[in-house]
């Protein structure tokens, strides 16, 4: 099963990729590490805030995230990641 990843900036834009489960920790690392102010949400679930406020993001996810999400089923790695 592929993860979906979503990296949010603060401008409102976003990148999305599907994740090999072999991948998945070394893309959050890269993530927290070279994009920190980028948020950073795993199969709905935010893992990394980066300059978001708690609330910020939380709102994101419950209005933004179903809307961009909807209809999105993987069926390969995006790799290379953005």
């Amino acid at each position: 099963m592929l993860h979906k990843t979503y990296g949010v900036y603060l401008n409102g834009s976003w990148k999305r990729n599907a994740v090999d489960p072999n991948d998945l920790p070394a893309h959050i690392q890269y993530n927290k590490d070279f994009r920190p102010g980028r948020a950073l949400i795993v199969d709905g679930v935010v893992l990394h805030q980066g300059y978001f406020s708690e609330e910020a993001i939380e709102l994101f996810v419950r209005e933004q995230l179903p809307k961009i999400d909807a209809g999105w089923t993987p069926t390969q790695s995006t790799a290379p990641y953005q």
